[in-house]
């Protein structure tokens, strides 16, 4: 019994110990990658075992899109970045706890800089250690979405402007 018990105990303490909160990237750190969310995303997607290689344990610096945010039964908060639109993964990335208030003004749809180191794909690709570099402020995004609407609506191209034209 004793020998089985021991192996067991040290599985949990390892577990234990890989699953708590890592350090942060330093604020100052420079990222050995600088890509976006979707290109990582293939990258795992095409050949995972070689992207594991080039990025795991490294600093990578992702901008993306906000798809959502996740807590897990730990505590752990993710922020999840689009990676393929056609699926529902995409790149999660750990954050740090002391980013917790940071993230909190973030909405769907808005555009992020993270900054991470690579810790491989499961679901999603994975950053852990996360630090939010940057994220515009909410009523930049509302301004930029209404703005777009605006456009949307001034642009209404004409459908038969070419019989138009050669008539």
């Amino acid at each position: 019994m004793r020998f089985i018990a021991i192996p067991i105990l040290c599985l949990i303490v390892i577990l234990f110990f890989r699953t708590t909160d890592q350090p942060p990237v330093e604020p100052e750190q420079k990222p050995e990658f600088r890509t976006s969310a979707t290109f990582l995303y293939q990258t795992f997607y095409a050949d995972r075992v070689v992207a594991d290689k080039k990025y795991r344990d490294k600093v990578i610096q992702v901008s993306g899109q906000v798809t959502r945010i996740e807590q897990d039964d730990s505590g752990q908060v993710a922020l999840i970045l689009q990676g393929d639109p056609s699926r529902l993964s995409g790149v999660e990335c750990l954050l740090h706890q002391s980013q917790i208030q940071r993230i909190q003004q973030l909405q769907s749809g808005q555009r992020v800089i993270v900054k991470g180191y690579g810790a491989g794909k499961k679901v999603h690709v994975r950053l852990r250690g996360c630090l939010l570099v940057h994220a515009p402020p909410a009523s930049a995004v509302e301004t930029s979405s209404a703005r777009v609407s605006a456009v949307r609506v001034a642009y209404q191209p004409e459908p038969n402007i070419i019989w138009r034209i050669l008539t």
